[in-house]
């Protein structure tokens, strides 16, 4: 072996491209053919400030003026160095200086570097080192081993202690030139190449075999033959043979050694293989050669090289019966290494998928299923499996429609089928019975019934239920809720009647017929028909367009219902005098009823004759045959003549200015007093805000049933407050009076 002590560089190229980096608004172009030669620029310009001076960080400056605001500097220096740069501008306007300043680079730098030998074994590895160069101006070392292979180390901290020397084996025996390239912080980049070459020595391990692939063989050998190549001044003496399973540690020992002592046979090696697995397997062969001088070379394949092929087909389907289902999946479970794929599916459809999958039968029936597998990498290694009879297609479905009466429950109903492929059936009719006929007929009450259909193939393999709702109407319970004697003098509108309903059907829709003519559509029936007489009034409720109920009632219009002509409501008359009083109604068969009897000639005549010498107030009421009714109030004061003394009690009209209405007996009712009142005509009762309370016309005095009990709209009043009263009276000379004046109601 030779080696080399130093060796100084002497061959290098030059980057001569300029190149910039900008710091502080300072910008450095350097030239790379000229290391130390810079130009320096001014990278953010303002025209209010003015540059002033320049300083290199070398003790020499430009500033007189005017100073450029870019200038060249050349440094007077052969070896790298550092210096500061600093820009000094005057703001015109303020008279300020500003001063930036940044760092500047002169890198010298000469790649070299020395190798710790020029010639050796193939195994052995040889060491590059640098040589005087100053690691933190350089940023990258390149290393070329002229084998086509690159090797870079990058200083990124620019530490002046950084190891770039590389130890480098090479792969094959030859001569190689080497380089270096490094470059500095300045982005300048120089290459150095080594001047003497580097020759590695060895053989090159090299096998082959003529064949490498079995199929389906549980034992079987190959011969492996050495095609190594020596080293031109030396030869192999000497062969080491690894053989194993690919996917496990290869062996420790070799699996076979030949040298001197042991000769390799020139025809080869005949190596043992095994497969009871029935499955793919993979060996791997390493062989390592030795020539006469002790260099070594190995051969290694990186994946399997003698690759033992069993293919076995293999598959299973989801479900092999299918009801109303066309699409079959299918899923591989074929073993090997690589493998192409044909399938037959027996429908006179193929394919060549690889993985699980779906094939779609179009037809009903039996099919067998045939998959044929193949190593794409030994296409004649070939297994098939083939499953007759394997898939069945089956269709049924069910299906049905309904035909009914159009009527209201309880009604008979007719099934049509339109099954596909069924053979038996069973109805489910949603009420208990079931059929088993193909097209029944069942009778349904009203309600809601749930039909369900489910159909059977010919051997009960497949079934298919299909489900209808059927909905049959109750007939409508129908009823008229109204007088069945309308007397028209009671009624703003002469008919109002409404619909009774009893059903689980909601109606949609009403029609109201008297004497066989429709006068309404609604649920109710208001109209004002007037004409005299009996009259059929009928209702017809339908549940649906064919289900319906009706309902009638015998009414009577009385069109001769009592009225009270313009007869007087209040008479005066003196003691002893007799007068005959008028109902004033007209009508025919009208019926009269004078209350109270006393006093008259006749209670149930329309015109008695009044003799009382009290004075009396009469109810009247006048009816018609068929109960229709009026009533009227008639007043009868008696005047009597008599003097008054000058001690007598009577005090003329005495009203009260409160009372107690809280229950106790006493005071609770508020009225009319006065022993000189023979008649009052209107008493009114007014709240605070003007609201009339009560008012009551046509009585005579001194009766509490005619006064006011404190309540307003028939609830009492809870707390004391003050109200107006008004009362038109009638005096024993029967004059007209007025009376006003205010009463507190007490609680």
């Amino acid at each position: 072996m030779r080696y080399l002590i130093f060796l100084l560089a002497t061959v290098f190229s030059l980057q001569l491209q300029a190149q910039q980096t900008i710091e502080n608004n300072i910008s450095a172009v350097v030239d790379c053919g000229d290391r130390t030669a810079f130009v320096f620029s001014d990278t953010d310009p303002q025209d209010e400030w003015q540059v002033v001076e320049w300083s290199f960080g070398d003790g020499t400056m430009v500033n007189e003026m005017p100073v450029p605001a870019s200038i060249a500097h050349k440094y007077g220096v052969s070896n790298s160095a550092t210096y500061v740069v600093s820009l000094k501008k005057k703001n015109v306007i303020t008279q300020q200086f500003s001063i930036a300043s940044r760092t500047v680079f002169v890198v010298n730098e000469q790649p070299s570097f020395t190798v710790d030998v020029l010639e050796t074994c193939l195994q052995n590895k040889v060491t590059f080192v640098p040589l005087g160069i100053k690691s933190q101006y350089i940023n990258k070392y390149q290393w070329d081993f002229g084998d086509g292979k690159l090797t870079v180390k990058t200083n990124t901290k620019l530490s002046p202690k950084f190891d770039a020397s590389v130890s480098y084996a090479f792969d094959d025996p030859g001569i190689y030139n080497v380089q270096l390239a490094i470059v500095d912080t300045n982005s300048c980049s120089r290459t150095f190449e080594y001047p003497n070459v580097i020759h590695i020595r060895g053989p090159v391990a090299k096998f082959k075999a003529t064949s490498v692939t079995s199929c389906k063989e549980e034992n079987f050998t190959r011969t492996i033959k050495d095609a190594s190549v020596p080293d031109k001044t030396a030869a192999i003496n000497k062969w080491e043979w690894y053989v194993w399973e690919t996917g496990t540690s290869g062996p420790a020992d070799p699996t076979a050694i030949f040298d001197g002592t042991h000769p390799m046979n020139a025809d080869g090696v005949v190596f043992p293989f095994s497969n009871t697995n029935h499955a793919y397997k993979g060996y791997s062969i390493k062989l390592i050669v030795t020539d006469n001088e002790g260099c070594i070379s190995a051969a290694k394949t990186s994946s399997s090289y003698i690759k033992s092929y069993w293919p076995k087909a293999s598959f299973e389907a989801e479900k092999t019966l299918l009801c109303n289902e066309n699409d079959v999946k299918l899923k591989d479970a074929s073993t090997g290494n690589k493998l192409n794929y044909t399938w037959v599916y027996g429908d006179g459809e193929t394919g060549s998928t690889s993985v699980s999958h779906s094939h779609t039968y179009l037809n009903t029936g039996l099919y067998s299923v045939k998959l044929a597998v193949a190593e794409k990498q030994m296409n004649t290694c070939k297994d098939e499996v083939v499953k007759d009879n394997y898939i069945k297609i089956v269709n049924v479905k069910a299906a049905f429609e309904m035909i009914d009466s159009k009527q209201c429950g309880p009604v008979p109903v007719s099934f049509i089928d339109h099954s596909i492929g069924a053979a038996s059936y069973n109805w489910d009719f949603g009420d208990g019975p079931i059929s088993a006929e193909s097209q029944p007929v069942h009778s349904f009450e009203a309600g809601d019934h749930p039909i369900t259909l489910t159909v059977k193939s010919p051997q009960n393999e497949c079934s298919s239920s299909a489900t209808m709702p059927l909905h049959i109407y109750q007939k409508p319970d129908v009823s008229i809720e109204g007088e069945e004697v309308i007397c028209l003098e009671k009624n703003v509108t002469a008919l109002d009647y409404k619909s009774a309903i009893n059903g689980s059907d909601s109606p949609i829709s009403f029609n109201w017929e008297i004497d066989g003519v429709t006068l309404g559509n609604e649920a109710n029936f208001t109209n004002d028909y007037r004409l005299p007489g009996a009259h059929n009034l009928k209702l017809t409720v339908d549940a649906a367009d064919y289900c319906s109920g009706t309902a009638e009632k015998n009414i009577k219009i009385d069109s001769i219902a009592p009225s009270f002509m313009a007869a007087a409501s209040v008479y005066s008359v003196k003691t002893g005098e007799n007068i005959i009083l008028h109902a004033g109604a007209t009508g025919d068969n009208l019926q009269f009823n004078w209350y109270p009897q006393t006093g008259l000639s006749c209670y149930d005549c329309a015109n008695p004759v009044f003799n009382s010498t009290a004075s009396t107030q009469y109810r009247l009421t006048a009816s018609t045959p068929e109960g229709c009714a009026v009533e009227k109030d008639i007043v009868i004061t008696v005047i009597k003549n008599i003097d008054v003394p000058v001690n007598s009690p009577c005090t003329g009209i005495a009203m009260p200015n409160a009372f107690t209405p809280n229950g106790d007996g006493q005071n609770e009712v508020f009225y009319v007093k006065g022993c000189s009142i023979v008649f009052v005509k209107k008493f009114s009762i007014y709240d605070r805000l003007g609201r009339r309370v009560f008012m009551r016309e046509n009585f005579l005095p001194n009766d509490k049933h005619f006064g006011w009990d404190g309540k307003v709209n028939g609830v009492h009043i809870t707390q004391a407050e003050t109200f107006v009263y008004l009362a038109e009276v009638v005096d024993k000379q029967g004059k007209p009076q007025s009376l006003k004046g205010t009463v507190i109601l007490v609680k």
